[in-house]
């Protein structure tokens, strides 16, 4: 199947790659996420989305996690128009306010977010 995404992108799924992040990235706090993220020395974009048991139970968990990835989708990787910077590794930590904030709230934290990437 092929992808509609305009930049190269994968998903971050293996435990050393959310520690290597946790200890080399730079990090982008808001009241709905946490953003840590490093250059890459390719063109791909790779994201990656955690929620620990503070944001609560798994029902909740996965909802901020889907929300987190609704927005990427949203700015990154299905926006053809999208300036987004290639070459980044890129963590969401979901925090407990994602699951109960409107939707446009959130979306106002990732591009102010973002924003410093583009620069």
């Amino acid at each position: 199947m092929k992808s509609n995404c305009p930049h190269q992108f994968s998903v971050m799924k293996k435990r050393k790659a959310f520690v290597r992040m946790s200890h080399a990235a730079d990090k982008v706090v808001t009241k709905s996420f946490v953003m840590q993220y490093a250059p890459r020395e390719d063109a791909e974009i790779c994201v990656g989305y955690t929620a620990s048991k503070k944001v609560g139970g798994a029902v909740q968990r996965g909802r901020a996690k889907r929300r987190l990835r609704a927005l990427v989708d949203q700015h990154i990787r299905l926006n053809a128009d999208s300036s987004f910077p290639h070459g980044y590794d890129l963590v969401f930590i979901a925090r407990y306010s994602v699951v109960r904030r409107e939707f446009s709230k959130i979306g106002k934290d990732f591009e102010m977010a973002i924003s410093g990437l583009k620069g």
